[in-house]
């Protein structure tokens, strides 16, 4: 009579499925890449680093450089200001060629884009980082601490709440005394720190009572140990959706605050200076407004469109799950 074989030892079959455990951040990854909209944004984000990173190598000329001292200048009679879009490719006889046109003073557009791409990234990661960082020790502590310190704090931030975000800048950088993208960078950075304060706060409420929380502090853990080791890594996730938006709303704001005048100043290429110095000229030369509005839509759409995308991906209600 054969002997049974316990089930322990029974060697697996091909036929079998043998499920392994995969580290989360593989299925996280996995989630992302699958999710069109996060892919679509992350490649527009890619491109546009790509671009801003080699900006010396892909502009044709100085931002700053006018055309009148160049061939071209002569040729024309000196009708080189707001002159449209040359591309020899496509019929223009014109002795150089200007992709994007060139501005009210001489200047190639194409070139002066391209160098607003890493004026512009520049000014949103920076924004988002200051807010971010003062947002996320405010929201920390405030919802850790709770009681009067956390009303106090809140009572604050709503107050910060309650003003268009866009006079609020424009209040803070006049109390400066200059109108430069540093000062542009800080306002933006300050305006949004409510919106990251609150959105922390909300997490460590939720956090603070929990289980393995209340454990680290039955057994003697300090309470910076706790908020920084233990709470903080768990509140991540709504931040890094809410940053990746925040870039975008950053150089939509950066823009304005250039466009009014209290922002970028000569010569630097920044979008919404380039917008507010061709207002005038949308019908005379479009291309000088065209452009600038173009760059400024794909920069705040790749940004929409990676952090909405991350919010499904890490929402697992959003994923259906």
């Amino acid at each position: 009579m054969q002997e049974a074989v316990p089930e322990a030892n029974k060697p697996i079959s091909l036929s079998q499925e043998v499920y392994i455990a995969r580290p989360r951040w593989v299925m996280t990854l996995k989630t992302l890449v699958s999710n069109r909209s996060a892919m679509l944004g992350l490649f527009i984000i890619f491109f546009l680093l790509m671009v801003a990173l080699f900006a010396d190598f892909i502009a044709p000329y100085p931002y700053d450089k006018s055309m009148r001292d160049t061939p071209g200048y002569v040729a024309s009679g000196g009708r080189l200001p707001e002159r449209p879009p040359c591309i020899h490719a496509l019929g223009c006889e014109d002795i150089s060629e200007h992709y994007m046109g060139l501005d009210r003073n001489s200047r190639d557009q194409f070139s002066r884009i391209v160098y607003g791409t890493r004026i512009s990234l520049t000014v949103g990661l920076v924004s988002v980082s200051i807010a971010i960082l003062f947002g996320t020790l405010i929201g920390l502590f405030s919802g850790y601490a709770g009681g009067w310190f956390d009303d106090i704090t809140m009572r604050f931030m709503d107050v910060l709440l309650a003003f268009p975000s866009l006079l609020l800048a424009i209040a803070i950088v006049t109390l400066r005394e200059g109108a430069n993208l540093e000062n542009a960078m800080l306002a933006i950075g300050i305006v949004s720190v409510p919106v990251y304060a609150r959105l922390v706060r909300s997490s460590v409420l939720s956090l603070k009572e929990l289980e393995y929380v209340t454990a680290e502090r039955a057994l003697g853990a300090g309470h910076l140990r706790i908020v920084f080791w233990h709470i903080l890594p768990n509140a991540l996730t709504p931040l890094i959706v809410q940053g990746t938006l925040g870039i975008g709303t950053a150089v939509i704001e950066t823009a304005g605050l250039s466009f009014l005048g209290v922002g970028a100043s000569e010569p630097i290429p920044e979008w919404g200076k380039m917008l507010s110095d061709a207002r005038d000229l949308f019908q005379n030369a479009p291309h000088l407004v065209l452009f600038p509005g173009i760059a400024i839509t794909i920069t705040v759409l790749g940004f929409n469109l990676l952090g909405d995308g991350l919010r499904d991906v890490f929402d697992p209600r959003l994923r259906g799950k």
